[in-house]
């Protein structure tokens, strides 16, 4: 598997092209005119750096987390109907993150925080 850097390539371009900004316009910069410019493609970096951080920690999580729980409920026997619903709920909710991510994936490509092996997960039956 990729790095979880490596796979939000697409937002580290674009935090380098901020970082461009910002460099270009402190060095063309002699009367500080481009203030805003650089104060805005700071705050950018600041809140791209803190989602990149983020969503590199948590998207290997989730999806550990969706191959326990697939693994769980496709391995499980109903003892009762108030399990087989928590299950259900389980099934519905995992299935759901899967169907966002895998959407996330194909509409975004290098934009999206998922790495492509999310497209080769199965949903939970």
């Amino acid at each position: 598997m990729l790095c979880p850097i490596l796979i939000m390539l697409g937002w580290i371009l674009v935090v380098g092209f901020l970082l461009a900004v910002y460099i270009a316009t402190r060095v063309l910069d002699e009367y500080n005119e481009y203030f805003f410019v650089q104060y805005f493609s700071v705050c950018l970096i600041v809140i791209f750096g803190f989602v990149i951080i983020i969503q590199a920690a948590s998207v290997p999580y989730y999806t550990d987390k969706f191959e326990r729980a697939k693994e769980y409920v496709e391995s499980y026997e109903s003892v009762n109907p108030l399990e087989d619903v928590s299950l259900t709920n389980t099934k519905i909710e995992m299935n759901g993150w899967l169907f966002s991510a895998q959407a996330s994936n194909q509409t975004f490509g290098i934009f999206s925080f998922f790495p492509d092996s999310v497209m080769d997960l199965e949903p939970i039956q």
